[in-house]
């Protein structure tokens, strides 16, 4: 009996032991996420999935997390605390649909609606120590991304940081659902073109209005002392600045009208600042610099079909994905099974032949996928190469 006691007694003190090493209000920094799974929308009941993921970067597509989780219609949350040196840190966070983040409780990042791929930051002061971290996601259909992470931007005591750099290393973009670029941006991210035609639609649909927005771009360029020309297009209103001299005033209700200015650049680092706003109707917003004295040419234009790429080298018939992704076909039109998705300046080779005359005639080009060897066809607009089309031989039926 005393026995008996004595193992009683001991459990108990282990008990006790666990309970006041796992609940003390220091805790160790997490190694990993605490990830939960609910079959629905808003992480109502009962998770149906529990498990520890060592990052938040993932990107299931149209599949889901796990096997017993929804395609569509699911919802997660991961908790973590992590010991942070103090200093500005920014927090980015990649979603399709939805995500909030929270910091110790408060609300940092906040896009609860369905969308489209889209991506947001945030710029904190954090101080020294542990802090509590949780993000919440769903998904409403179709695709399924979930990414987030930060880095430090400026150490505690610092007068200067190295995030912009390192998070915009193309343009730095500020989207608003306003035309007056008033308050808090709803969106920003990394724009790698002065290059957009939205049409109809929204830059980031579910997170920036189809109309009635406005949008900022920003970055720092130099190259080759010269005098330059830079054209504008915008529809509706546009400003250019340079070093926060304005160059460039379009600033106006107005269907695609393009103003040009001269600038003299005598050598330096030149802050380029764009702004824009869409009032109703089509949206477009396009900036070019053109060397008019052998300068280099500092702000890349999107690539947009034969003979302009900005990938390179050309070699012989090769030629490059332009758009950020292109599916190379089984024959020459959409209709046809997908062989391969390329990312933009994967480099690909002619085989000489283009598709035979008809609806698409001269739009589709067949190619060597050059990682396997197979024969693919694909758009013309979207490759990039100096190999005139007129040189490709009709691949007849």
């Amino acid at each position: 009996m005393q026995t008996k006691r004595l193992m009683l007694l001991g459990v108990f003190l282990l008990g006790m032991f666990l309970i006041a090493a796992t609940d003390g209000t220091a805790h160790a920094e997490d190694a990993q996420w605490r990830a939960r799974f609910w079959n629905n929308k808003n992480q109502s009941g009962d998770p149906v999935l529990e498990r520890h993921d060592s990052s938040i970067d993932f990107n299931w597509g149209d599949g889901a997390p796990a096997a017993n989780v929804n395609d569509d219609n699911f919802s997660a949350r991961w908790n973590r605390t992590v010991n942070f040196d103090p200093g500005t840190y920014r927090f980015t966070a990649t979603m399709d649909d939805a995500m909030r983040v929270y910091l110790d409780g408060n609300l940092i990042i906040d896009s609860w609606t369905d969308s489209q791929e889209h991506t947001l930051t945030k710029d904190v002061y954090v101080s020294g120590g542990e802090h509590a971290l949780k993000v919440d996601y769903y998904e409403a259909g179709g695709v399924a991304i979930a990414r987030f992470s930060w880095q430090l931007v400026q150490p505690a005591g610092a007068t200067s940081g190295s995030g912009g750099g390192a998070f915009y290393p193309n343009w730095k973009a500020e989207y608003f659902n306003n035309t007056t670029l008033s308050g808090a941006p709803a969106l920003v991210r990394d724009d790698a073109y002065m290059d957009n035609d939205w049409g109809l639609g929204s830059p980031a649909p579910g997170v920036i209005n189809n109309d009635y927005f406005s949008a900022r771009w920003t970055k720092t360029i130099s190259g080759d002392p010269g005098t330059y020309t830079v054209i504008m297009t915008s529809d509706d209103g546009s400003r250019l600045y340079v070093n926060n001299v304005l160059l460039i005033d379009n600033w106006a209700v107005q269907g695609p009208t393009t103003k040009t200015a001269t600038y003299n650049y005598t050598g330096g680092p030149l802050l380029v600042r764009v702004e824009y706003f869409d009032q109703t109707g089509g949206a477009e917003i396009e900036v070019h610099l053109i060397s008019t004295s052998g300068g280099a040419v500092t702000i890349p234009s999107q690539p947009t079909g034969s003979g302009n790429n900005s990938c390179g080298p050309y070699a012989g018939s090769i030629a490059y994905v332009n758009v950020a992704s292109l599916n190379f076909r089984d024959g020459p039109a959409t209709a046809f099974p997908i062989i391969q998705t390329l990312p933009q300046c994967t480099a690909v080779e002619l085989t000489g032949y283009r598709n035979p005359v008809g609806t698409n005639a001269g739009d589709w080009v067949q190619v060597v996928l050059l990682d396997s060897g197979q024969v693919a066809w694909a758009a013309l607009d979207y490759l990039s190469t100096e190999v005139p089309t007129s040189s490709l031989t009709v691949l007849s039926d």
